[in-house]
């Protein structure tokens, strides 16, 4: 006489909510996570701060390529492109001169 009745809408408890958003199949995890209202939100909001970020750092490097075009390899256009050009001419050239004479190179020698 204790038959169990099952209804035919069961809602997905958080358990199985959580469940579904991290070990589910791949469209059980898609639609776990948009049925989730705070990480929906939360999402949003990360998104529109990249977005807005990128936004500035575009404007601000177009301002910077519009007002000081002094060439590539400038000292005035970057502070370290001549630094980064010193070093890899000053490796170029040790490669070159210890090829060509191993006499100078000590290989970690004192």
């Amino acid at each position: 006489m204790t038959e169990k009745t099952s209804l035919s809408f069961q809602s997905p408890t958080m358990e199985e909510h959580e469940r579904n958003l991290m070990t589910g199949t791949l469209e059980q995890r898609k639609e776990a996570f948009k049925e989730d209202e705070e990480l929906m939100r939360e999402t949003t909001k990360f998104v529109t701060e990249v977005i807005e970020t990128a936004a500035i750092e575009a404007s601000k490097r177009k301002e910077q390529e519009e007002g000081g075009d002094f060439g590539e390899g400038s000292s005035l256009k970057g502070g370290n492109t001549i630094a980064g050009w010193n070093n890899r001419a000053r490796g170029f050239c040790n490669r070159i001169l210890n090829a060509l004479c191993p006499c100078f190179s000590n290989n970690g020698k004192s």
